[in-house]
Order: C-alpha cells, then sequence, then structure tokens
C-alpha cells in the first residue's frame, strides 16, 4: 500500500518540473497521512502556491498525465473542489519506496502564467507574481499618503510590491486593512518609528513590537473608532 512518505520521495527523485512538484507537495500537505486522499479546491492551491490559476491547472494537468495522481469531483461540501489521491506511475509500481524516473521526460512548455485571480495591480518577478486586491492597493496608497504629508518628495513607491507585502499581513498574518492602517499611523506620529517604518515590509517585520507599544501607550476604548485626519484612501480608522 502507498504511504505519503512514498509518495513524496518520489516527486522528489523524479523528473517532474519544479513548479509541477510544488503543486504535488501542496497536495501531500492535505492528504489524510492513511489513505493518500484530499478533497480541496483549486483556489485553495492557487493561495498556497502562490501560482496563477492557468499555472495550478496546468501542472495538475501534467501531474496526472504522468500518473502521479487521479482526480475526481469530490463529493464533500457543497464548494465544488475536486478528490485528489496519489498514485505511482505504473512503470514504478514494482517499487514504489525506491523510485526512479527511467522514461526521458515529456516536454512541456512552460505556460504563459496570468496574474492571480483577484489581482488589481501585479507584476511580475522572476517566476512568481507580486500583487494585491483592491483592499491591498487601498492600504499601500494610505501608507504612501502618510508619508508624503511628512515629506512631500517622497518617491512614488512599487505599488505591486508594497500591495504585495499589505496583501502577505493581511492573508497570512491575519491583520485586517483597518489594523494594518492604525498600527501604521501610530508609528508614523511616533518621534522614533517615524523615520523607522518607512514601508509595509518594515511595517510587518516590527508589527507584533509596534502594536504592543502602541496599546500600551493609548488604548483604544471599546467599541470607538479613531477618525484619521487627512485620510483620501476611504480606510476607515
Amino acid at each position: 500500500m502507498l504511504t505519503l512518505n512514498q509518495w513524496r520521495h518520489g516527486i522528489v527523485n523524479s523528473n517532474l518540473q519544479a513548479s509541477t512538484r510544488l503543486v504535488l507537495h501542496t497536495l501531500s500537505y492535505y492528504m489524510d497521512s492513511a489513505t493518500c486522499v484530499c478533497n480541496i479546491s483549486r483556489s485553495k492551491i492557487i493561495e498556497s502556491t502562490s501560482l496563477s490559476r492557468t499555472g495550478v491547472l496546468a501542472h495538475l494537468n501534467i501531474a496526472e498525465k504522468e500518473g502521479w495522481i487521479s482526480r475526481t469531483k469530490s463529493t464533500v461540501g457543497s464548494w465544488g473542489g475536486n478528490k485528489y489521491t496519489a498514485n505511482i506511475p505504473e512503470e514504478l509500481n514494482d517499487e514504489p519506496a525506491k523510485v526512479v524516473i527511467k522514461k526521458e521526460p515529456a516536454q512541456v512548455v512552460e505556460p504563459v502564467l496570468d496574474p492571480p485571480l483577484g489581482s488589481v495591480i501585479s507584476k511580475r518577478v522572476s517566476n512568481h507574481w507580486q500583487w494585491g486586491t483592491a483592499a491591498d492597493l487601498k492600504v499601500a496608497e494610505y501608507i504612501y499618503g502618510c508619508l508624503k504629508r511628512i515629506d512631500n518628495r517622497a518617491k512614488q513607491p512599487n505599488m505591486a510590491s508594497w500591495s504585495n507585502d499589505v496583501r502577505l499581513m493581511r492573508v497570512n498574518d491575519e491583520r485586517t486593512p483597518r489594523e494594518i492602517c492604525e498600527v501604521f499611523k501610530w508609528a508614523n506620529e511616533d518621534s522614533f518609528w517615524q523615520s523607522n517604518i518607512l514601508s509595509p515590509s518594515k511595517l510587518r517585520e516590527k508589527y507584533t513590537a509596534l502594536h504592543t507599544k502602541m496599546n500600551a501607550e493609548a488604548p483604544i476604548a471599546s467599541g470607538r473608532l479613531r477618525k484619521t485626519k487627512g485620510n483620501i484612501t476611504g480606510v476607515v480608522l
């Protein structure tokens, strides 16, 4: 019986493209260790790999064609995901623990990857995208606006990069746009942090320390919202 470790070992020692391996290893993260099966939506794979929808679909097709997975429509829930089952290609079934690809890999042209779904601003950097949603861009513009009020000669930043850092705070760190703006505003008005927090990436790096100090010095009354003077972004604080 195939185990999850044997499948992962096989992927590592295969001649699959790096992006195909990434997609398969992402699936393995969600698989049941006993059955080597998972139910997952394409949007979750896109979010976990940071690949585009076109790229994820292309690499899933490659993996299925090469015999590393089989997929059927999921019967779990109503969210329209797929059921993925780990497989070992037929020519390797005799020795699943010693996976060595003997045939020449198919020559597959890497697809032209579209900007990620839901992005309003994006920039291709090497083999990945820096991008953000409308909410991420609005926060990035708010931060830049705060800096411009202090120094009207502040250079226009790379908004795709800034929006990407905001998105990582929002998605990976689970910060809301309001929280991000509120902590930046506090740092931007603090005599020490004002010259040290000049971008979303620096804000993300120091976020916990800033949030802790902000709450210790000026706790916000329960249920009350602060208004941001001169806020032209629409982000309510």
